[in-house]
This record gives structure tokens, C-alpha cells and sequence, in this order.
């Protein structure tokens, strides 16, 4: 398998800033045990195929195991699912009609 590398936009500005502070450092890993080799690394549980040319969308989230230990999850789904669900959280914040017909008196134009 050759090695993947995937750019994620750090979206939240503490993110930001640490990746700033970090660049070119990594920040996190799967798990590397020293004395457990089997414990170690990333196992997948079922069969993963992206075919070539394929868009997706990546995401990574922080969470917490069950122990109450953070850790980052990566999430990775089809584009087109990716935006029609963004699209539709995106409309139901929506401003009422007349906060979006109201035109700017103050002469800025948008």
C-alpha cells in the first residue's frame, strides 16, 4: 500500500494556531506501542477501495475515548453526501424573508 497524504483545512483558529506553531511536525498518530507490536497501528475492519479521481470529503474531529482520553477522528465519505447535507444544514438557519429582503441603508452594496 504506498503511503497517503490528505490536506485538511484546520478550521478553528486554536487549530490554526497550532498547526502555525507546529508546521511541518506531526501532531498526532495511530497508536505505536513499543513493547505491544500487535496493539499498534491502524487495523480496518472491512474492505476500503477510493477508485482514482474520486471526490471526497475529509473531516476530523476531536473526541474522546472511553477511558476520557482525546483523540482526533477522521472522517472521510462520498462529496456530493458531504454537500447536500451541508446544504441542507446551511437552510434550516436561514433568516426569516424579511431579514433577507431588507436592503442596506447605509449605501454598502454586497
Amino acid at each position: 500500500m504506498p503511503k497517503l497524504n490528505i490536506m485538511v483545512n484546520p478550521g478553528d483558529p486554536q487549530l490554526r494556531e497550532l498547526c502555525d506553531q507546529k508546521e511541518n511536525k506531526c501532531v498526532a498518530t495511530s497508536f505505536m506501542f513499543d513493547d505491544d507490536k500487535d496493539k499498534s497501528g491502524f487495523t480496518f475492519k472491512e474492505e476500503v477501495s477510493i477508485p482514482a479521481n474520486t471526490k471526497v470529503h475529509v473531516s476530523m474531529w476531536c473526541n474522546r475515548n472511553k477511558n476520557g482520553k482525546p483523540y482526533f477522528g477522521i472522517s472521510i465519505e462520498p462529496f456530493e453526501e458531504a454537500w447536500t447535507k451541508r446544504q441542507a444544514a446551511k437552510g434550516s438557519f436561514k433568516k426569516p424573508d424579511d431579514e433577507v429582503n431588507k436592503k442596506p441603508s447605509d449605501g454598502l452594496k454586497f
